[in-house]
């Protein structure tokens, strides 16, 4: 028997692979598939995109967000005694209605379900009174009150705190005239109530403007200032008097010496105030300790020499 009855050849016959490409298929062909899997899996993960034009929203970090306050001017509420006005409802109803179909129902509908005109386009939509689900605040008596005071951030519903108490009560008895299955009002909410707003009190609230407003303010009245403190060194520089030679011995810094007295103006009222001011924290407000040591002839010649600069 011969040695060569089993003939060996390579693992690969490179050779023969060349003559016949037909055979490179069965060793790329894992290749191709992998690549396919992996495009379609792209393709699946990205319809959206491709097709929808739409583009994931990006995450907006909330707490980087200013919102600026609103402006508001301020008013006056004079309390009230929640019992008395509670036991009222029956008669404070029709003044009610009228406050609901200035205020209410255009966005809610005239009869609280919602369908008001100006709320058509509003999402989520104005509150169905005559439900009873969804009322983010709840749908209690003080419930209803705290959407009033408050509204609801985030929503359509804005504060209708101006609105005095009286007033408040009596849209609250009409919308509730609206549905019949709202809760019970009890003595306790309604001391509690009281309690939680303060409203036996009489209150006042002061005007409100956005901060950034307040910052122009505040920036114009201090160019104001300055302004004007320059103008009383011009002054002082170009005009001889013999109070300024006073002025100029009794302070180390006449900047600072006249923004103490352009801060606090009362000392313009009386001499004492005057003194007072001048006295207080020497060394500090821009007068030296010379000002402790005026006789009584030279402290008013000073003192009305600083009336007449403040004057100009």
């Amino acid at each position: 028997m011969s040695d060569n009855k089993f003939q060996y050849e390579d693992e690969i016959d490179f050779k023969a692979v060349l003559r016949t490409p037909i055979r490179w298929f069965g060793i790329i062909y894992p290749y191709f598939l992998v690549i396919a899997i992996a495009i379609g899996m792209i393709w699946v993960f990205k319809m959206d995109i491709l097709f929808n034009n739409k583009i994931p929203p990006a995450l907006v970090d909330s707490t980087r967000i200013f919102k600026d306050i609103e402006q508001k001017k301020g008013f006056t509420l004079a309390g009230v005694d929640v019992i008395k006005l509670y036991s009222e409802r029956e008669q404070l109803k029709s003044k009610g209605e009228e406050i609901y179909k200035a205020n209410c129902s255009s966005c809610h509908g005239d009869k609280g379900l919602g369908d008001g005109v100006a709320g058509a386009n509003l999402n989520p939509k104005p509150r169905n009174f005559t439900q009873s689900t969804g009322w983010k605040n709840g749908r209690k008596f003080s419930d209803m009150y705290k959407t009033l005071v408050e509204g609801i951030p985030g929503g359509a519903m804005v504060s209708y705190d101006y609105l005095p108490i009286e007033d408040k009560f009596s849209l609250i008895f009409h919308i509730q005239t609206l549905a019949t299955d709202f809760p019970q009002v009890t003595e306790t909410e309604l001391k509690d109530l009281d309690v939680a707003y303060n409203l036996s009190q009489t209150r006042t609230m002061p005007n409100q403007i956005p901060v950034q407003t307040a910052i122009m303010k505040l920036s114009s009245e201090k160019i104001s200032e300055k302004d004007k403190i320059n103008k009383i060194q011009e002054f002082i520089d170009i005009h001889s008097n013999p109070a300024k030679d006073i002025f100029q011995s009794v302070t180390y810094n006449q900047e600072k010496a006249l923004l103490t007295l352009f801060s606090n103006q009362n000392w313009r009222a009386e001499k004492e105030n005057f003194v007072k001011l001048i006295s207080s924290s020497v060394n500090q407000n821009g007068f030296n300790s010379k000002a402790l040591m005026l006789n009584e002839e030279r402290l008013n010649l000073l003192y009305n020499y600083m009336i007449y600069l403040f004057s100009l």
